[in-house]
């Protein structure tokens, strides 16, 4: 796995230089994460390392939870001036695997999803385009089309060779004019 996210890593960082941005980890603020253009911040990611209750393999039949090591992001956003132009998502894609080849033990990812899109069932949603999934039962809301109706915010994604597969159609598809930089 570690050969795999560092490739996306190599990945992320010659389209964010491509656009023209650079990125940084803030060295007084653990697992921070900056895309910035000339010294100004165009987008941030915090990331905790913390013990959080999952739902290892989680189907439709299996709601049991666990207890174990996890990363949780607390922190995605994008200034204004700067959106549109998919840098949330790429610092995400980079906080993940970049802690990742960190901590090698750690292969669940949580956050409670309280944006806009969350109750949304297509990619749409930044969080649901590269896999997480809500933790708990869901239910669709045939009131409304393409809705769901959840029992909570939180989410969860396992690093594993489905995210990894995921990540790079994602990469050489919205991507696909700078894949002559990878």
């Amino acid at each position: 796995m570690n050969e795999v996210c560092y490739d996306i890593l190599v990945k992320i960082e010659k389209i964010i230089k491509a656009k023209e941005y650079n990125i940084k980890e803030d060295i007084d603020t653990p697992y921070t994460f900056y895309i910035y253009k000339e010294e100004t911040p165009a987008s941030i990611i915090h990331i905790i390392k913390t013990d959080s209750p999952i739902s290892p393999g989680k189907t439709r039949s299996t709601s049991k939870l666990i207890h174990n090591d996890v990363f949780a992001i607390t922190w995605l956003e994008t200034y204004e001036g700067y959106k549109c132009e998919f840098l949330a998502l790429l610092l995400l894609i980079y906080g993940i695997c970049i802690l990742q080849l960190r901590f090698t033990n750690i292969n669940y990812i949580v956050l409670d999803d309280d944006s806009d899109k969350s109750h949304e069932l297509m990619e749409s949603n930044i969080y649901n385009s590269i896999g997480f999934k809500f933790r708990d039962t869901i239910q669709i809301d045939i009131t409304k089309k393409n809705k769901i109706i959840t029992q909570g915010p939180e989410k969860q994604l396992e690093i594993n060779k489905e995210f990894v597969n995921k990540i790079n159609i994602l990469l050489n598809v919205k991507f696909r004019q700078f894949q002559f930089y990878f």
